[in-house]
């Protein structure tokens, strides 16, 4: 397992980015853990000390009390952890020359913007940190990563039926052809899965699982029975998607 550094010296900020990582944790502890979470440099450099051997993940601030020392803490890091990667998170984009000069080379260089942005380069930074680490653990079919209670599932998406939200907050529901789960999440988060449109704000489906579509109720069966309605501003986009998989399917 790799460890995750985060430093940051604004209070909120550290608790909002802490809570993004341990977002994409809850769905990866099989690979990361999160170290550390600190404002101060000396305790990332100290906890980094007692970590095992494993190249590490660093989410670093440059300027801490209006210091560079973010900076500093990185040549530490590229001098002890040759094969850790660094993410410069910052509100002073002028930065980004010295991380050149100083041959920091960083895994990704990300201006605090609002938190869904924030929250889209993080993941990325996660993704691509471990898909350079281990190139040839890629699989073949795409699939989805599910915790679900105590247990960890690795789903192919050409399975996943639909996402849907339930009364619960923050707890979605995953229908697939042999099962039905829950696990912690937003919607959002799931949007940009290929294959997958939007119905609705409660509503993801599988476009290769849809077996009718019907206009005047606005509403969607999939093979499985499932019916979902979908909303009257989604009913032209939802035409296109199942004519370009069409398409693409018949090429």
């Amino acid at each position: 397992m790799h460890p995750v550094y985060l430093l940051e010296d604004n209070p909120s900020q550290l608790q909002a980015i802490k809570a993004i990582m341990e977002d994409y944790l809850l769905f990866h502890d099989q690979h990361f853990y999160l170290a550390k979470a600190s404002s101060a440099p000396k305790d990332i450099a100290a906890c980094f000390h007692d970590q095992a051997k494993q190249p590490g993940l660093y989410f670093l601030d440059i300027e801490i009390d209006g210091q560079a020392e973010g900076l500093t803490l990185a040549q530490e890091i590229k001098r002890l952890d040759p094969y850790g990667r660094i993410v410069f998170i910052t509100a002073h984009p002028n930065y980004a020359p010295l991380t050149l000069k100083n041959h920091l080379e960083p895994l990704g260089y990300i201006h605090k913007d609002s938190l869904d942005k924030l929250r889209s380069e993080i993941f990325t930074c996660f993704k691509l940190f471990y898909q350079r680490l281990y190139p040839d653990q890629e699989t073949n079919q795409p699939h989805l990563q599910l915790k679900s209670g105590s247990k960890t599932y690795l789903i192919e998406l050409k399975d996943l039926l639909s996402i849907q939200t339930t009364q619960k907050p923050h707890i979605l529901e995953f229908t697939t052809r042999s099962s039905t789960l829950q696990s912690y999440g937003a919607l959002k988060d799931f949007d940009q899965l290929p294959g997958f449109f939007r119905l609705s704000q409660s509503a993801l489906v599988n476009l290769d699982w849809i077996d009718q579509v019907s206009p005047l109720k606005r509403r969607v069966t999939l093979s499985n029975g499932q019916v979902f309605p979908f909303s009257r501003k989604y009913k032209a986009a939802l035409n296109q998607a199942l004519t370009e998989r069409e398409t693409a399917s018949n090429s």
